[in-house]
């Protein structure tokens, strides 16, 4: 059979080399243009997501005004719980403060037997 030369083969290599190359930067810039359009739709659902989003916490506010106007009433009364819890947290803080004040009363007067 017919053997081709060292040269032709070189040639052949460095042609398909070249096809490779092109093959390669083309691919390239399939998967760029391909990324660009993919970060492009997470943009877009990105921001259908946040309207979606805006639009819910909109209605959510609505629907609390709403809510406030039928309900001033037990609105108070949530207020008067809140108020009742401040107090009892209030009492609790208060109790603590004691608690380490008498602690530090009782090291003193420890500190003054000596």
């Amino acid at each position: 059979g017919h053997v081709a030369s060292g040269a032709a083969l070189q040639a052949q290599a460095a042609e398909l080399e070249k096809e490779l190359c092109k093959a390669k930067a083309q691919l390239e810039e399939a998967s760029g243009e391909q990324s660009a359009l993919q970060q492009a739709l997470e943009r877009q659902s990105g921001i259908e997501v946040e309207l979606h989003s805006k639009a819910g916490s909109l209605k959510a506010a609505l629907d609390e005004a709403e809510e406030r106007h039928r309900s001033d009433a037990s609105q108070n009364l949530a207020l008067e719980r809140e108020v009742a819890q401040l107090e009892a947290e209030v009492s609790t803080l208060r109790m603590t403060v004691k608690s380490l004040e008498d602690k530090t009363a009782a090291q003193d007067e420890s500190h003054q037997m000596q």
